[in-house]
């Protein structure tokens, strides 16, 4: 189909078949099916006529011829060009549109044609062709748009919040979410709203950029200034008040948010929510910490018991070893009743006076040196082999003195080289508390392990006392056992 023509399909009856085919309308059936596809002002129909049918596509004529030219800046031009519904959602295309309707109507020469008288310089389609000229350019349009009339800038009130909050909000920030710089702007949402959304939403509104400007506000036009400093004096005195006014702006936005957040029983809810989370955090905590001290404290009562548990075993066991010595002190004591017993009755296995003398220390020595098993062996020996058993214990008494004394000497031997040094770790004590009840029993089996006749018998004693005694931290020398012969013979009695 070319420019000016319209295709129809007609259909035609043949006697054999039906066929449809496209023709084009020529004349007067042309124009005819034209004016189908024209609106009642004789423009041409499209698309966004259909937005435009019954939502002030006709303007009153009264309220056109009401307008003053001179009062430009004050009048509403989406209304002027029949848009006042649609305003800033209308495209370039619906305002293009719009103004030519609106030239077919009320252009002066057509009006002329129909007998109207027109003031050139005071109609009303001046205010028309000015309407065009704002909305038709992007920046001057944006300018007007910033203080659009027939936007709201003012904040619910709480008892509007309080009785329907998510649909006042939801209105509000929808309404406001025009000037928002950055596409794509998050819902307000409702009561079921996760938490992640609501907390995108309120992160988008407190960092909200508006791109609203209010330039068509300028007092003066600096274009106006009669040279280039009344110019720059009239450009500084119309950004202060911008900024004055994007600022008054930011504020109002921050108000919204603020009124939306502290009202928010999601927020609430979230805040109660962590609340909880922190609460029980704490909780358990806390019991972990109870736990932990709880155990513990098990652990110093068991470690408590454990140790009370093991020194009661110590004791014990230091009480079987003392009833166990005490045991073999008196089968010891016992043996050595029984072997001095024997001997005595056998008359000390002796053929002289001299013989018996010397059995009669050997007696002692064997009981001194031999400890409880060779006692015990050495009495059911003499049972039957009496005084050949006693000849070799006294044999081996002798033997093991002598070994002793073997020892002691050497020990002697290697302390007079240093006997002018006093032996770290062995302390200074009083006479009266050299001879205690564990040095008097030494002293005793030393005197008896050693009898007279002993080459330097009283060091020999003193060095036997020195290596047995506890501890080993008090020095006795020969004169100590020389003074007090007297005082150790009285504790044997």
């Amino acid at each position: 189909m070319t420019s000016g023509t319209v295709a129809t399909a007609v259909e035609v009856q043949l006697p054999l078949k039906v066929v449809r085919r496209k023709i084009e309308r020529v004349g007067l059936a042309y124009f005819a099916q034209r004016r189908q596809f024209l609106a009642p002002g004789g423009v041409e129909r499209s698309e966004s006529d259909e937005k435009l049918e019954g939502v002030g596509e006709e303007v009153d004529i009264s309220y056109l011829k009401s307008l003053d030219p001179k009062e430009w800046k004050d009048q509403d031009h989406y209304a002027i060009l029949g848009l006042g519904k649609l305003r800033y959602e209308a495209s370039e295309d619906d305002i293009r549109r719009a103004y030519r309707r609106m030239v077919l109507l009320h252009h002066p020469d057509k009006r002329k044609a129909k007998g109207e008288e027109v003031i050139q310089d005071d109609d009303y389609f001046t205010c028309i062709t000015k309407a065009y000229e704002i909305l038709g350019t992007s920046k001057p349009r944006r300018s007007f748009d910033s203080v659009d009339p027939e936007f709201d800038d003012s904040l619910p009130s709480q008892n509007d919040i309080d009785n329907d909050y998510f649909g006042v909000l939801n209105k509000f920030f929808t309404l406001n979410g025009r000037w928002s710089e950055k596409p794509h702007v998050p819902a307000f949402g409702q009561v079921d709203a996760k938490r992640e959304e609501v907390e995108r939403f309120y992160n988008f509104w407190y960092d909200f950029k508006s791109w609203r400007e209010f330039s068509y506000l300028d007092e003066e036009d600096k274009e106006k200034g009669q040279d280039r400093d009344e110019r720059r004096w009239i450009e500084k005195e119309n950004r202060a008040a911008r900024i004055k006014r994007k600022k008054e702006e930011m504020s109002r936005i921050r108000a919204l948010v603020d009124l939306a957040y502290n009202n928010d029983k999601r927020i609430q809810r979230f805040k109660q929510e962590e609340k909880d989370r922190k609460a029980a955090a704490k909780r358990a905590k806390m019991d972990a910490a109870q736990a932990q001290k709880a155990e513990a404290d098990r652990a110093i009562r068991e470690a408590a018991l454990a140790k009370e548990k093991a020194e009661k075993a110590e004791q014990k066991r230091i009480e079987q070893i003392r009833i166990e010595r005490e045991q073999q002190k008196k089968l010891l004591k016992k043996e050595r009743k029984t072997l001095r017993d024997k001997v005595k009755d056998c008359k000390y296995y002796a053929k002289n006076d001299k013989d018996q003398l010397k059995h009669m220390e050997g007696t002692e020595k064997i009981c001194e040196t031999f400890n409880l098993a060779e006692l015990q062996a050495l009495n059911k020996a003499m049972e039957t082999k009496g005084r050949e058993s006693f000849v070799a214990a006294l044999q081996t008494a002798e033997q093991k003195i002598a070994a002793e004394l073997e020892e002691i000497n050497q020990t002697q031997a290697k302390k007079i080289t240093s006997s002018a040094v006093t032996p770290k770790g062995v302390k200074e004590v009083k006479k009266n508390e050299l001879w205690s009840n564990e040095n008097v029993q030494l002293l005793i089996k030393a005197v008896n392990l050693f009898p007279a006749g002993t080459a330097q018998r009283w060091d020999v004693i003193a060095t036997f006392i020195n290596q047995h005694s506890p501890g080993n931290t008090v020095l006795v020398n020969a004169r100590d056992l020389v003074n007090s012969k007297k005082e150790a013979q009285a504790a044997v009695k």
